[in-house]
């Protein structure tokens, strides 16, 4: 008996090729992927059933007269890098449907407490200067001008902030795979960070590819954009940006390094090596080498080409540091970083008052029972240390 093959459109292979990192398949996909875009051979079902696993992109999409169209208002209203961001990945429209689940469950779950909306989401507007919106910042989170002195270090100063966020409302979450497949690592270069705002559950994704001095800045650029109530998917590499960016990353930069405080100990540094003298702010101000550099280019300190070199510098040696460094740790503490502390709570709770299934927690939190209920265990510890 023959072997029955199927038509798939040209454009849908094409388009399929756009979504996934080919390298990632194995080796006799690619090879039969190779004949079925240049229309050698068809596939057969199974074998659009396998890719269809291999990529995570549905099986009925493989059967459309043209590509699909993924309405994603948060892909379609941010740009990376000044480019629109057209083609998303499948592991970046994954991850966002993954958190507006999330999202919708918890604005459910706030509606029925009778939570009332947050006052500060969009209480900032175009209009609001950058000093305004950053004590206002400041004021609702209940940190200091100089609040980097509670802290030993990036990810020390980024855990302090998270905290402050979920205290006042906001849902902070961050992953570096889609979900828990750790053969889907987030891509950077796509993006850092993204935001979706609410006025009763505002959420704020963080990709944790990123250093922790990344993760500190784009938090902080996030929370801007939480008081201007605006959606953001953020990615900033040295690029001129648009304004509302702009101003997000003034934001974000003035609450990380206060200007006065940061020119002050420019003018006291010794040595006439600027890179050292940098290493040696971001070192004071436990934050990143790129944003004290972006500090010392915006007060005519250093000049642009020095900037991109020391913004290159930083990254070439995080990078550096992820290539050689120690991958592993212990999963739960790794899961409750990737977990809002106060949505960890809230599922336990309804789940127990029986308002949502064990299944749908597991689901959320893509855990299972024993993964689940140790975590919670673990939470309930790490709060009473």
């Amino acid at each position: 008996m023959s072997t029955v093959r199927v038509k798939v459109k040209p454009e849908i292979f094409y388009w399929v090729q756009s979504q996934v990192n080919m390298e990632n398949l194995k080796q006799s996909l690619k090879d039969k992927f190779g004949q079925w875009l240049i229309g050698e051979q068809d596939p057969t079902f199974r074998q659009i059933e396998d890719l269809s696993r291999a990529t995570h992109i549905p099986l009925g999409y493989f059967f459309l007269n043209a590509p699909p169209v993924e309405n994603n208002g948060l892909i379609e209203f941010r740009t990376v890098d000044s480019l629109e961001l057209a083609n998303p990945s499948r592991d970046l429209i994954d991850t966002i449907n993954d958190m507006e689940k999330i999202q919708d469950w918890m604005k459910d779950y706030l509606k029925e407490q009778s939570f009332e909306k947050l006052g500060y989401v969009g209480s900032q507007n175009e209009n609001s200067g950058i000093s305004h919106v950053v004590n206002n910042i400041r004021e609702i989170l209940e940190i200091q001008k100089d609040w980097y002195k509670e802290s030993t270090d990036a990810w020390n100063s980024f855990k302090i902030i998270r905290e402050k966020l979920q205290k006042i409302g906001v849902i902070v979450m961050m992953n570096g795979v889609v979900g828990s497949n750790t053969h889907r690592v987030l891509n950077i270069d796509e993006f850092r960070a993204f935001t979706m705002a609410d006025d009763l559950a505002p959420l704020i994704f963080i990709n944790a590819q990123d250093s922790h001095a990344g993760r500190l800045f784009s938090l902080l650029h996030e929370t801007a954009h939480v008081w201007y109530g605006t959606n953001s998917l953020f990615n900033d590499k040295y690029c001129i940006l648009d304004q509302n960016e702009r101003k997000c990353n003034s934001i974000a930069a003035e609450l990380i390094i206060p200007n006065d405080l940061f020119v002050q100990s420019w003018n006291l540094a010794k040595g006439e090596d600027k890179q050292e003298i940098i290493k040696g702010i971001s070192n004071e101000f436990n934050c990143g080498m790129t944003v004290v550099a972006r500090r010392a280019l915006d007060n005519r300190f250093i000049s642009p080409d020095e900037y991109k070199e020391y913004a290159d510098i930083a990254r070439q040696l995080f990078y550096e540091k992820k290539r050689t460094g120690n991958s592993g740790g212990d999963y739960y503490n790794t899961a409750l970083t990737r977990i809002d502390k106060r949505l960890l709570i809230a599922l336990n709770n309804s789940a127990y008052e029986g308002k949502t299934s064990f299944t749908d927690v597991y689901r959320l939190t893509k855990t299972t029972r024993t993964t689940f209920e140790n975590l919670i265990k673990k939470s309930i510890g790490a709060a009473n240390e």
